[in-house]
């Protein structure tokens, strides 16, 4: 199932996936390092967020007045082959939440167009950031050419305020010396 979402990605959101994966699963070695230091409390249950279960391993050994603490070295031992498993489900389920997220937004995205700070189209949720379609180069062009033109007389301005002041200050200097 999640081929399927990954072959629809683009190569940067694909680079995204990946970057999500290492983000947001937990790390095998620190699992690993848990369960056997602390393994038969549940401490690397704990970590991988499997609560019931981790609560169960820490009273069998208080219920049962040390006894059962063999009983959940077992337990831990079984736990050890179990751990890469758990790591490959995690990677799984992280890699197809962010595809789906990505793929979803990219399709909110595309059928969602803004005119005079109005939204119209299909959005399933807010949309973050307004996008626009995409617009002809010309379009583009004289959007920058007209924003450049703006910023360039902006500039303009604020260096002959600039060196007017200069000029005043100087002469005023000048005037007192």
């Amino acid at each position: 199932m999640n081929n399927e979402l990954l072959r629809q990605l683009t190569v940067p959101e694909q680079t995204l996936v990946d970057a999500e994966i290492q983000r947001r699963t937990k790390s095998e070695a620190a699992t690993y390092i848990l369960a056997v230091t602390f393994g038969c409390f549940g401490a690397h249950r704990y970590y991988r967020g499997k609560t019931g279960t981790a609560v169960a391993m820490t009273l069998i050994p208080f219920l049962t007045f040390g006894l059962g603490i063999f009983i959940t070295y077992i337990w831990m031992i079984v736990d050890l082959c179990l751990i890469p498993g758990w790591q490959r489900a995690d990677e799984a389920e992280v890699e197809r939440t962010t595809a789906q997220y990505l793929l979803d937004r990219r399709q909110t995205e595309a059928t969602t167009f803004h005119t005079d700070d109005t939204t119209y189209g299909a959005a399933a949720y807010p949309v973050v950031s307004a996008t626009t379609l995409i617009q002809p180069n010309s379009v583009i062009e004289s959007e920058v050419i007209a924003e450049t033109h703006a910023t360039s007389m902006s500039l303009a301005s604020t260096s002959t305020s600039i060196s007017a002041s200069i000029s005043t200050s100087l002469a005023d200097n000048h005037d007192e010396l």
